[in-house]
């Protein structure tokens, strides 16, 4: 064991498997273990772990990680699979802080093909994401913005009887859509795909429901349907008709 102090303090300590551990006599399993006691501030902490980038092109420290490839075309035992940078999101020397995060992966491909790595995912200041663009597009507030050529998001459930949907919610109102247990896609007015369904489209036979969940034709409406600028009073004996007034 080799330990280092200062002012008669502890400070880091080498064990004799090469673990080494700051703030702490007794590192854990990692090759480096780092242990602080602070809370987070306005800037974090200061207790950290700080990587900086010194260049005046307003690029932050940058973290990589590297893997075993054994390639032979260029040689390459070890090669970078990825890392996390940054930087400040305005210009230099304007007294403005904003800062973003960046997440890289290397380049699918045969020798050649795979020229660096590339940023793939960035977070900016203001906690928009943007995957494919280092630019997300925010018309109001927090976005994901996905770009690429044909971009998806997929929402899957490995349940054999599970949910896979969005919530899209307001201080008044909760809406849901996706795919419920009987493999039907809900619209709903609720938290809860099988709550308040508005929309249904039966995965078996393709039939759609308007305020049923059980549509036995391509189009089943449970109530009248108004078209064009009918402005007649519903009743009884208008539910289930079709009306139109020109």
């Amino acid at each position: 064991i080799l330990a280092f102090s200062t002012a008669g303090s502890e400070a880091m300590r080498i064990l004799a498997n090469g673990n080494v551990g700051i703030g702490t006599t007794a590192p854990g399993a990692s090759k480096l273990d780092v242990r602080m006691n602070d809370n987070y501030g306005a800037y974090g902490t200061n207790q950290g772990l700080s990587v900086t980038n010194e260049s005046t092109a307003r690029d932050a420290g940058f973290v990589m990680l590297k893997a075993r490839y054994n390639n032979t075309s260029p040689a390459q035992e070890f090669y970078q699979v990825g890392g996390m940078g940054g930087g400040k999101e305005t210009a230099l020397a304007n007294n403005e802080w904003g800062g973003f995060l960046s997440f890289f992966t290397t380049s699918d491909g045969t020798a050649g093909a795979a020229s660096g790595m590339f940023e793939h995912m960035r977070i900016t200041a203001d906690g928009n994401v943007g995957i494919g663009t280092t630019t997300p597009n925010a018309t109001y507030d927090k976005t994901l913005h996905v770009q690429g050529g044909n971009p998806t998001v997929r929402i899957e459930t490995t349940a054999a009887s599970g949910w896979a949907y969005n919530q899209y919610a307001s201080p008044q109102s909760v809406w849901s859509v996706g795919i419920n247990a009987p493999d039907q896609f809900h619209i709903t007015n609720s938290a809860s795909l099988g709550l308040n369904v508005r929309l249904c489209i039966d995965d078996a036979t393709g039939n759609l429901g308007i305020g049923t969940t059980d549509p036995q034709s391509q189009l089943q409406v449970a109530g009248g349907i108004q078209m064009a600028n009918d402005t007649a009073t519903p009743s009884a004996d208008k539910v289930g008709t079709m009306r139109y007034r020109t």
